[in-house]
């Protein structure tokens, strides 16, 4: 193998990371502009039950939305990872909200430079944005 294809390979996995922290930086500090730039059109948000968003734009209504229940919600990226070209996350929510707050865990998958699929991962009494965009979905 070539020092290139290393370096490259190397640059790469960093870059992916670096999304995925500037992801919950934006998210936290709701810059959505700054969503936007780092999300397919057609990205996937995803958690263990099924329950889903698809496209950006719906995935920032949702997140707003999520996060305007929550005084102070902050994404906190514990590690980060990149495996096989996916971006494992395990961190933490902070808020007042105990069914807001604790661990969650992120496969962040990519298409090209863009996140193109995220799939959540909590425990099932804790809300995830996935869970509060299916409970505002049934009470329309």
């Amino acid at each position: 193998m070539h020092l290139g294809t290393i370096f490259h390979g190397w640059r790469g996995r960093r870059q992916r990371i670096e999304a995925v922290e500037t992801l919950a930086l934006a998210i936290n500090t709701g810059d959505y502009d700054a969503v936007r730039k780092l999300i397919s059109s057609e990205i996937e948000v995803i958690d263990a039950l099924g329950r889903s968003i698809t496209g950006a734009e719906d995935f920032v209504a949702a997140d707003r939305a999520y996060r305007a229940q929550v005084a102070g919600a902050q994404l906190v990226v514990e590690s980060a990872i990149e495996n096989d070209g996916d971006v494992l996350v395990t961190g933490r929510l902070s808020g007042d909200n105990p069914e807001f707050a604790g661990s969650t865990f992120w496969r962040v998958c990519f298409r090209g430079d863009l996140i193109a699929r995220i799939e959540i991962t909590r425990n099932q009494s804790q809300m995830t944005v996935t869970k509060f965009h299916a409970l505002q979905q049934q009470r329309r």
